[in-house]
């Protein structure tokens, strides 16, 4: 195998020896995976990563840097929160959070609850996401209370 240098850190792979390893594909470029690869969870395939790879980084922002084994267990907690907060209902669970880990957490912990969410941008004006959440939604996860306005 042959390698490149990469920034100076180690060496990676060069893209033959990447295409080289890529499944092998019929004459109309399909790759053929098993049923069993798309009769799983979003959360059941993260799970997977979870065991395979525990300490390796799931997600990096800015200077954190967080392992499938942490971001799993944020989004547990997230997700036992959830169940123990809400009516049961099937009601949109909102994200009112940054750009960040705990955007991922939180996405998780949701879909770990057999929830869905909706996604909001804390940059919008608050008076937007305010009134979005309280009219639409019972169940919130921001880094604040909404203000009422």
């Amino acid at each position: 195998m042959s390698a490149v240098p990469h920034s100076g850190v180690g060496l990676i792979p060069s893209a033959q020896d990447l295409i080289q390893d890529l499944p092998a594909r019929s004459p109309d470029g399909f790759v053929p995976f098993e049923n069993t690869e798309i009769d799983k969870s979003i959360s059941e395939r993260f799970e997977e990563q979870v065991r395979k790879h525990p300490d390796r980084t799931a997600v990096k922002v800015a200077n954190r840097v967080v392992s499938y084994a942490e971001l799993n267990q944020l989004a547990n907690r997230i997700g036992r929160a959830i169940l123990t907060q809400s009516d049961g209902g099937a009601s949109p669970i909102v994200l009112l959070l940054g750009r960040d880990a705990s955007m991922i957490a939180a996405m998780l912990g949701v879909l770990k609850a057999g929830r869905v969410y909706v996604p909001l941008d804390p940059a919008h004006p608050p008076r937007d996401n305010t009134v979005t959440t309280l009219v639409a939604f019972p169940l919130q996860i921001s880094p604040t209370p909404p203000r009422p306005y």
